[in-house]
């Protein structure tokens, strides 16, 4: 019997194998990464086999993908904000969702007010995430850049952006999201001040008050890059408040030109006792089957 492919996503992958010179006597279980795939040995005993993949690899996949959501399609990179922000748009970057967009910008003081239309967004992530490229800042984490021109010029000119989004674990990903880094390109001159005050709270549904980071340029000083690290959880709501101001003198200035917002995670501890407990009812399973030797 040929082998044959139960499941090409993130799930617990199962190889049983059934010597031939054993014959119905012993099942060897193994947890591997890749796809989860049944390798019959011999044609002998095959009704004890299929009963054995229907029942506990059935049993083992069903368990670990029930522990989460539905995962979307791949985030496009250099997309507008626009299109982020349409009912019930969702996109995935390696093991997290991007969700729930929203977006309010204001401006004074003959500064221009930055459309959705006019931000476009990078996706950051390592290879093989289906990113656009790695952050240069946080490279093994995953995340988006916004790209857009805020700019402020002359005396009380000032224009303000409000991006927020909700980030996910996706399907099978049996991690938890840890941190969160920011960082800006930006720069002032005299009084101005370009700024990035992003704030978060998770697991969502929460309220925005459970941790902060901010970056700051000022023309004497330069806070580009910043993180936090909190309790980690499968679901966070973050809004950045992206704020460029000319101050009061005449010849106030500030601009900021693009902001990176990455996460990274750990091993979600429930996934890791399931592994663990997996593989020691396969080390039971192989005790039971085995026959008695002279």
């Amino acid at each position: 019997m040929s082998p044959e492919r139960l499941f090409d996503g993130l799930c617990v992958p199962v190889r049983v194998y059934l010597p031939a010179h054993l014959r119905n006597s012993e099942i060897e279980l193994t947890i591997i990464l890749g796809p989860m795939i049944v390798e019959p040995m011999f044609s002998i005993g095959g009704q004890m086999v299929l009963r054995f993949k229907n029942v506990l690899l059935f049993i083992s996949c069903a368990a670990i993908m029930s522990l989460f959501p539905a995962n979307g399609a791949t985030c496009v990179d250099g997309a507008a904000l626009s299109t982020f922000l349409a009912t019930g748009f969702s996109c995935t970057i390696g093991d997290k969702i991007f969700s729930d967009f929203t977006y309010t910008s204001s401006a004074q003081g003959g500064a221009t007010a930055v459309q959705a239309s006019g931000i476009s967004v990078n996706t950051l992530g390592p290879s093989g995430t289906g990113a656009g490229g790695a952050s240069l800042d946080f490279p093994a984490d995953i995340g988006l850049a916004f790209n857009a021109s805020w700019i402020a010029s002359g005396a009380n000119a000032f224009t303000d952006s409000i991006i927020g989004f909700t980030v996910t674990v996706v399907n099978g990903a049996n991690m938890l999201i840890k941190d969160a880094g920011v960082a800006q390109l930006a720069g002032a001159f005299s009084t101005g001040v370009a700024s990035v005050a992003e704030k978060g709270c998770g697991p969502v549904p929460c309220q925005l008050n459970q941790w902060g980071v901010l970056t700051l340029d000022t023309s004497s000083y330069s806070s580009s890059i910043n993180g936090t690290i909190f309790t980690p959880v499968g679901s966070i709501r973050v809004q950045k408040d992206i704020s460029v101001n000319a101050g009061t003198a005449a010849d106030g200035f500030a601009h900021l030109s693009r902001v990176a917002d990455t996460f990274s995670q750990v091993p979600e501890p429930r996934a890791i006792s399931f592994l663990l407990g997996l593989g020691l009812v396969g080390f039971s399973l192989r005790k039971k089957l085995q026959p008695a030797r002279l």
